[in-house]
């Protein structure tokens, strides 16, 4: 997961294309950052 206040910088298009990331951009929504850290923990319960 990244969160980042430069959604449009050359870092971030060269992470995105390494693979599958969340983003999320500040300013920072509770119910956004919420949704995705609970994505994030049903996908790592999958190799259980």
């Amino acid at each position: 997961m990244i969160i980042t206040g430069y959604p449009d910088s050359e870092i971030l298009t060269k992470i995105l294309a390494s693979g599958p990331v969340t983003v999320i951009q500040k300013p920072i929504e509770y119910e956004k950052l919420n949704r995705a850290v609970k994505i994030l923990g049903h996908k790592g319960t999958e190799a259980l």
